[in-house]
């Protein structure tokens, strides 16, 4: 009996120290919250995750009751659902600091965040490229699959690509008024006819991927360039070295007319 408790005890110390190691913004919750105050909603939030919020409490006069269900949703995708738009914050460290959003001036570009996640296994997927071919602006996914990303408003979509999956591209009509938008990726293996030849070459190919992740984890030019399999055609570049130019990280990617 001691020996189960022993036992029972390091797993449980184990995965607390684990826990304990995830970024504030990653740390898991699920939580169920029917008309509670917001000040309420925050404080089983951080007692869940193992973190403190820091705040005014003048902050949160005149917010609405929460009513919402959080199940395996991040500290950040919960931070998305239930914060009104005038309230932004930062982690740092154990702390989440909330404050008042500044008014921002009329601007010509939309900021969108989120994760990308695999449409199979519900799994967030790292080093995903997310990209606007217009601006040629790109951003890839972290470790935990979270993106940010500025594009111009005018434009009509982004584009999402990843090795082994298949092409996608988010629609800015679609997103409205959101600023956090979790894009689901479906893998080629799910698609018909896609399977065998995909697990021919992946066991060819294996040691090579493996180099070439190690590498590519350095350089996000290259995970764009593995990433993306069409081409971008541009008129012209102006770059030094690679990667570094007017093509900014999809030089690897685009087609020039005319390179300087």
């Amino acid at each position: 009996m001691k020996k189960s408790i022993i036992i029972f005890t390091l797993l449980f110390l184990a995965r607390l120290q684990a826990f304990a190691l995830l970024p504030v913004l990653e740390r898991e919750i699920n939580l169920s919250f029917q008309s509670e105050k917001l000040s309420s909603v925050l404080l089983k939030i951080q007692e869940q995750g193992g973190f403190v919020f820091s705040y005014q409490s003048a902050l949160l006069d005149g917010t609405r009751p929460i009513t919402i269900q959080l199940k395996r949703k991040t500290v950040r995708e919960a931070l998305a659902l239930i914060l009104p738009k005038t309230i932004t914050y930062k982690s740092k460290n154990n702390y989440i600091i909330l404050k008042e959003k500044p008014v921002e001036k009329p601007s010509d570009k939309k900021e969108i965040s989120g994760y990308v996640i695999d449409k199979s296994t519900d799994k967030k997927v790292a080093n995903v490229t997310i990209y606007d071919k217009q601006s040629l602006q790109s951003v890839t996914t972290d470790e935990y699959g979270y993106y940010s990303i500025k594009v111009p408003v005018s434009n009509e979509k982004i584009s999402i690509n990843k090795e082994s999956y298949k092409d996608t591209a988010v629609a800015l009509s679609a997103i409205g008024d959101s600023n956090f938008v979790n894009i689901s990726l479906k893998p080629e293996s799910d698609m018909p006819g896609k399977a065998d030849t995909i697990n021919k070459w992946k066991s060819r190919f294996n040691d090579f991927n493996i180099y070439t992740r190690e590498l590519a984890g350095k350089f996000k030019g290259f995970v764009n360039t593995l990433n993306i399999k069409d081409s971008i055609k541009r008129p012209f570049q102006i770059s030094l070295v690679p990667f570094v130019g007017t093509n900014h990280k999809l030089s690897g990617n685009s087609i020039n007319r005319l390179s300087i």
